[in-house]
């Protein structure tokens, strides 16, 4: 005589959890920007992430330096100048650090090698944007505070740093945009040539650029600054999740 097994159904409880367990394991986990940088950093270390380009980091800081030497006297020179100084040198160190590091490797061609490695080459350059993006916010805070013992304290440390913050973010996500979605190479100039020409217009409007500037609200510069950050924070995690080595190596 055959006796017919019993198979026992799971419990309502049982079945939603071994469901969930299925559904959790045969999902991708979430990218998480704030998760994937600490790894990526201790893959890379900070010798790996500049290996090869101490030389332009030492430039970009010199290059820096200069710039806001000559906030400084411009601020001293033009009456009432914090505001448009700030505004005008505030990218420089970053723009420094990403354009001078990123021409060598394609001079030196490592930039064709970084693409056969294990970290691809946009994840190295997302983690080097956001050391650039902290040192550069650094740097706009010690430069803001030159400026305003220059100005023997006219205005609010407050307002120089969001005016230096709104011209630091916004350089840095244009720069980002136009490299994403412009052909190269006419992405990577697009940015710095059109700040170099605003520089100029207000450098030749003087007073009226100045006051137009002072005159913003901190509260307005620094949601300005907010909203670009945000942006830039955005295309980073863009380039750190979106793989694009072929066609960057086929453009090559």
């Amino acid at each position: 005589m055959i006796h017919e097994e019993y198979i026992p159904y799971p419990s309502p409880v049982e079945r939603d959890g071994r469901i969930a367990a299925i559904i959790e394991r045969a999902l991708p986990a979430p990218r998480r920007l704030w998760t994937a940088v600490p790894a990526l950093w201790r893959s890379m270390g900070f010798r790996g992430l500049f290996f090869g380009v101490w030389d332009c980091t030492f430039l970009a800081l010199l290059t820096g330096a200069a710039a806001w030497c000559s906030a400084a006297l411009l601020a001293v020179q033009q009456e009432h100048g914090a505001c448009t100084a700030l505004f005008i040198t505030s990218p420089v160190l970053w723009a420094a650090l990403h354009g001078l590091t990123m021409w060598k490797e394609r001079m030196s061609g490592v930039w064709e090698l970084f693409m056969t490695a294990r970290v691809t080459l946009r994840q190295l350059s997302a983690l080097r944007m956001l050391l650039f993006g902290g040192v550069s916010v650094a740097a706009s805070v010690a430069a803001s505070g030159v400026v305003r013992l220059v100005v023997r304290g006219e205005m609010s440390m407050l307002r120089l740093c969001g005016v230096s913050f709104a011209a630091l973010f916004l350089f840095a996500a244009g720069s980002l945009l136009a490299e994403e979605y412009l052909r190269p190479p006419l992405g990577y100039p697009a940015v710095p040539v059109t700040w170099a020409v605003l520089g100029a217009v207000l450098i030749k409007l003087g007073p009226r650029a100045e006051v137009f500037l002072a005159g913003l609200p901190a509260a307005v510069t620094c949601c300005i600054a907010a909203a670009a950050a945000g942006v830039y924070l955005a295309l980073i995690k863009r380039r750190c999740f979106t793989g694009k080595e072929a066609a960057a190596h086929a453009v090559s």
